[in-house]
């Protein structure tokens, strides 16, 4: 699996900071897109831990400034799957965060529950640095081998005078040599209004010593400096060929409200699918459609949609996935979520469950309890062995 999840990270892209470009592979089933919904927090920090610390740790970071009465603090979440046969949960994963006095994520262990030994057990460590500004400037990923954490890959991030990152190098451990060797390379070009229009990942060639060109994300925007237009090619040899292109709609209040993504087919593009989303007043996402091209009879097919549920607050407690049946044009019950938050909209449970068929009920399926514990005198770095 740690193999598997590293192959993803490094091959897929990171999305640009204004706006995340997106792309599809038609191949995907639904299981996989919709358990790549679910494990995100888990994996997200794999495939793209900027994004996963703007979503989640930023929200957080709001709601602590208005609370004004934490300054650093463990965020603990553990992931329990249901088991059918006993009806109980059973442990599965917990991550453990350790934020600065400045919110920042600075260090988040990752381990897995032991049946055997009735007990966690470490699997691997993120740490990281900031600048004066909170920019995330090194990301560290070590793996729990034999009672001691070794070192994995590093992420190491610069940026602009406007605070714009400028470039992204990962690199891996040579335990051989024990030193970093480069692996990705990640370069970011801006317009004068900050839009990020150009995003190019390059590979380290080992025989050469070269970087090497792998795809290039080219960005355009409309008047309102939002993304419409994203283009991706890959390299090949000594040109850049089409691969994929993804068109972005938004309503009057700038929310994104449809996706067009085609890919290319050797001389034109064709349709692959289309995303839909539609929001209440107060701008919350409540639906979310997607749908896929029909080749053979030109025409958009319905696949799947998700309704989502909000509080007062515009917290969101929960979702509804359905399957759509073409046949008898009905909706059929795929999956379901239910989130409770505190007092200060701090998120305390996530609930999942899919639809049984034969039962013609929901099932359990995973479980996310979180724990927030406020901590005084926060260390830059802290130790594995020092979070409970």
């Amino acid at each position: 699996m740690k193999n598997i999840i590293l192959t993803i990270y490094f091959t897929l892209s990171l999305p640009l900071v204004c706006q995340s470009f997106s792309w599809e592979n038609i191949n995907h089933t639904k299981a996989h897109l919709k358990q790549s919904k679910k494990r995100a927090e888990s994996f997200n920090r794999k495939i793209d831990f900027k994004d996963f610390h703007k979503s989640r740790s930023s929200e957080n970071r709001i709601k602590l400034y208005k609370s004004n009465a934490i300054d650093g603090f463990k965020y603990e979440y553990t992931i329990s799957e249901w088991d059918e046969t006993t009806s109980t949960w059973k442990n599965s994963e917990r991550f453990t965060n350790i934020y600065d006095d400045n919110q920042n994520e600075i260090e988040s262990l990752y381990q897995i529950w032991d049946d055997i030994n009735n007990e966690w057990v470490n699997v691997e460590i993120f740490k990281s640095e900031y600048d004066a500004n909170g920019n995330w400037l090194s990301y560290m990923n070590q793996e729990w081998n034999s009672g001691t954490w070794v070192n994995y890959f590093l992420y190491t991030t610069s940026y602009n005078e406007n605070n714009n990152i400028t470039r992204d190098l990962l690199q891996v451990w040579n335990e051989n040599s024990s030193i970093w060797e480069n692996y990705s390379l990640y370069l970011y070009e801006y317009d004068e209004n900050g839009n990020n229009i150009n995003y190019l990942k390059q590979d380290w060639d080992f025989n050469s010593s070269t970087w090497v060109n792998v795809w290039l994300h080219t960005g355009q925007y409309d008047s309102s400096n939002l993304l419409v237009e994203d283009l991706l090619q890959n390299w090949n040899i000594n040109n850049w060929e089409n691969a994929n292109q993804t068109k972005y709609v938004y309503d009057e209040n700038e929310n994104q409200i449809e996706q067009l993504i085609k890919i290319w087919n050797a001389s034109d593009w064709m349709n692959s699918s289309r995303h839909k989303y539609v929001y209440d007043d107060k701008n919350n996402n409540t639906e979310y459609y997607y749908e896929y091209w029909d080749e053979d009879n030109s025409l958009w097919i319905t696949w799947y949609r998700d309704i989502y549920t909000y509080d007062e607050a515009n917290n969101q407690t929960g979702y509804l996935s359905e399957d759509w049946d073409n046949g008898n044009s009905v909706w059929i019950n795929y999956e379901q979520a239910f989130f409770t938050y505190d007092e200060q909209g701090f998120i305390l449970t996530e609930l999942y469950q899919n639809w049984n068929e034969d039962l013609s009920q929901w099932v359990n399926s995973t479980q996310y309890n979180y724990t927030i514990t406020p901590i005084t005198d926060v260390q830059q770095s802290i130790s594995a062995s020092e979070i409970g």
